[in-house]
């Protein structure tokens, strides 16, 4: 149960995975500041906004700052939420990463299968190549070992030739069919991971950041902020009500970060949704 206030405040915005941010440089007035104050730069800190409002994940550094500020200025700070986070999201800069990464996890199409008569030259090829090996291998070789590479030069001949007897069944219309049902699976499993794509990456950054918001607003529903908590014998603490140990770490997450910091996070968050729904 024990984590870091930076990712106490991160998960304000776990659906957007920037409001965190936001609260820094809020409450420090001046972003160049607080980023020097923990030590990264400005791009570092776009960075992980992008990772987190992309991946939906808690994309951020280790900070002594984050830590230090104290629970009763937690929900004011994140009430100057914003200013850091959207400028950057709502930029040219961000669509064009976006867009970026976006492509670089588009699945890509399978293969075209090939013909019959390509298998067969290809591995008519294959064994033309052989023979031409195993032939100069029995030039240098001497005689009382050549019965085995001659043998094996006999088996290729015999193989070439069937390569182009029609009822090799290698190269029959049964073969045909069966490589078009595993072109047909490809192209089906490929069109399900295109559509998924689809879904998680939209092509509106804006319909991305939509997705967290609303993401951030139903796993931050329903938190019980008057759980009780016990310690185990190693001094490791956990919820008294069991039940509440099988929450998401998104619910856990919210209940260490309070009610007032995640309410006012939520209020943020409803905001932003109604600016987005309604082309602001």
């Amino acid at each position: 149960m024990r984590r870091t206030m930076q990712r106490r405040l991160i998960v304000l915005a776990a659906g957007t995975g920037v409001l965190g941010w936001a609260a820094l440089f809020a409450m420090q007035g001046d972003a160049g500041d607080a980023l020097k104050q923990i030590g990264i730069s400005g791009e570092a800190a776009r960075g992980h906004i992008l990772s987190s409002v992309v991946e939906g994940s808690l994309s951020s550094p280790s900070s002594r700052t984050l830590k230090q500020i104290p629970p009763a200025v937690r929900a004011g700070i994140v009430a100057g939420l914003g200013a850091f986070a959207r400028t950057y999201l709502e930029s040219d800069s961000f669509a064009a990463q976006y867009r970026e990464l976006r492509d670089s996890r588009r699945p890509a199409p399978p293969e075209p299968p090939s013909t019959i008569e390509q298998d067969r030259q290809e591995y008519k090829q294959s064994l033309v190549e052989g023979l031409r090996r195993a032939e100069e291998l029995l030039k240098s070789t001497p005689a009382e070992y050549r019965e085995g590479i001659e043998q094996t030069i006999a088996f290729l001949r015999e193989q070439l030739k069937a390569a182009d007897d029609p009822d090799n069944p290698m190269f029959s219309s049964e073969m045909d069919e069966f490589k078009r049902q595993q072109a047909a699976e490809a192209d089906l499993e490929y069109r399900e991971r295109l559509a998924r794509w689809e879904r998680e990456y939209p092509e509106d950054p804006r319909a991305m950041i939509r997705l967290r918001l609303e993401q951030f607003l139903r796993e931050s529903e329903g938190v019980d902020y008057t759980a009780k908590l016990k310690a185990r014998s190693d001094g490791t603490l956990i919820f008294e009500n069991p039940a509440y140990e099988s929450k998401p770490a998104s619910w856990k997450l919210c209940y260490r970060a309070g009610r007032e910091t995640v309410e006012a996070a939520r209020e943020f968050a409803r905001a932003w949704l109604a600016d987005l729904n309604t082309g602001r």
